[in-house]
């Protein structure tokens, strides 16, 4: 027979509350707030690791913010790159936005206005949502990429002394009435006919070399 004291069953790692089990029916994904930042820490106070004798702990949740093929990220704007044709640039365009929140936005040059390689513009109240007042929002910038056609070559301009303004003025206005009002337009309208200014333009060159 053992005469000795008994002897009291001692806890384990795995006799002790996990830290997954405190947290009961609370998910991490239920705290995120609308307009929360890359960093942003998310605490669950006494949510914790558990031990006999003291205070349970802190769970700290830090964000990390996903990255996007098309939108950047800007305190509360959202930055993007649009993509226009040449002709597009030129004679305007219509083009669709999908928004993170899989709404989508027309976008519509003013007519008559020339977009330039690197314009910059923005949408208001279309960017992320402000922290605790998700119904101002910031804006959505768009930044305008005009693409060259691969087989075109760059030129530079340069302006006409005087004489050859006047030569070239007369040029455009004898022997064609109402030639010089008439306007190149967009491809999708009809063009001017140039063939007999180019008829003049080298008979006057010619003229001009036999004097």
């Amino acid at each position: 027979m053992w005469l000795g004291r008994p002897q009291q069953p001692q806890e384990t790692l795995q006799d002790l509350p996990r830290q997954e089990d405190n947290m009961g029916p609370q998910d991490p994904r239920d705290a995120r707030d609308k307009g929360m930042v890359d960093g942003q820490n998310i605490v669950f106070s006494g949510e914790g690791y558990q031990e006999p004798g003291l205070e349970p702990g802190d769970i700290t949740l830090v964000l990390a913010e996903k990255e996007r093929d098309i939108f950047k990220r800007s305190s509360n704007d959202l930055i993007m790159q649009m993509r226009v044709e040449m002709v597009e640039a030129l004679c305007g365009f219509q083009k669709v936005i999908t928004t993170l929140d899989n709404r989508s936005l027309v976008i519509n040059s003013r007519p008559g206005e020339v977009t330039k390689h690197g314009d910059v513009k923005c949408i208001l109240n279309e960017g992320m949502p402000q922290y605790r007042n998700p119904f101002e929002k910031g804006r959505l910038t768009i930044q305008f990429m005009v693409m060259i056609p691969d087989n075109a070559e760059v030129c530079m301009l340069v302006e006409l002394n005087p004489e050859q303004k006047r030569f070239y003025h007369n040029v455009y206005n004898e022997d064609e009435p109402g030639l010089c009002q008439s306007r190149v337009q967009c491809a999708t309208q009809r063009a001017v006919p140039l063939c007999a200014v180019e008829t003049k333009i080298k008979r006057l060159c010619r003229l001009r070399l036999q004097s």
